[in-house]
């Protein structure tokens, strides 16, 4: 296990609206505003258009599978981290039937409101690197 501290930054509340791309919407949100560690704190909302992601193997290399689902999806939940400017953002969704879990993917539509709570993380050396198992693992940049 590795310990990373950090020092809370400047925190944001996003309201997307119907029809805005949920994590393209964060992405541009996070360049706009110079944001280069953070992690989301919470996030709800509808989506329209789903794109989620989950690991259906146990070993390596990993396998996913990707969903994509039309209609009305709650988001229960939704957290993630922003580590040099790169996102990893997964979510807990549900509509009548079903629920999903797993990492978002770009294409994910807002149907009617999304709200996302950001906390911007103050550490400049924290980076992601992928390691022996083709894993992305925050790590300090050594320089």
């Amino acid at each position: 296990m590795d310990v990373f501290e950090n020092r809370l930054g400047r925190n944001f509340i996003l309201s997307l609206q119907r029809d805005d791309y949920l994590l393209e919407s964060i992405e541009a949100f996070i360049q706009d505003n110079h944001i280069k560690n953070a992690y989301i704190a919470s996030g709800i909302g509808c989506l329209s258009t789903t794109c989620i992601q989950t690991a259906s193997s146990r070993g390596f290399p990993i396998v996913f599978d990707v969903q994509n689902i039309e209609g009305p999806m709650e988001i229960a939940s939704m957290s993630g981290t922003i580590i040099d400017t790169n996102m990893h953002i997964h979510g807990v969704l549900g509509d009548k039937n079903k629920i999903v879990a797993g990492h978002l993917m770009n294409g994910c539509i807002v149907q009617y409101v999304a709200e996302i709570v950001i906390q911007e993380l103050i550490h400049d050396s924290l980076t992601k690197q992928l390691d022996q198992n083709g894993l992305m693992i925050i790590q300090t940049r050594e320089d």
